[in-house]
C-alpha cells in the first residue's frame, strides 16, 4: 500500500521491511504530499499495518526518479 500512496502523492523514493520487523522509508517530494504521506504511514497504510514508531530525520536529496519497493 505504501506504493499506491507515493505514486498518488507524487513521492519518489523506496521503502524496504527490515530483518528486524522495522520498514525504512526514503521519501522525496513536494513538501505538502510529503505531510500527507507521513500521516498515512503513522497511522498505517493499511488496516494490517501495525506503526509503533515513526522517526524522521532530514536526509541530503538522493537522485530518485521514481518509488521502488525492496
Amino acid at each position: 500500500m505504501t506504493l499506491t500512496y507515493a505514486q498518488k502523492y507524487g513521492i519518489v523514493g523506496s521503502v524496504a521491511n527490515r530483518a528486524d520487523g522495522s520498514v525504512h522509508i526514503e521519501a522525496q517530494g513536494p513538501a505538502e504530499n510529503l505531510m500527507t504521506f507521513l500521516a498515512i504511514v503513522k497511522k498505517g497504510p493499511s488496516q494490517f499495518a501495525q506503526v509503533d514508531h515513526v522517526s524522521v530525520e532530514p536526509q541530503p536529496l538522493a537522485q530518485y526518479t521514481k518509488f521502488s519497493v525492496s
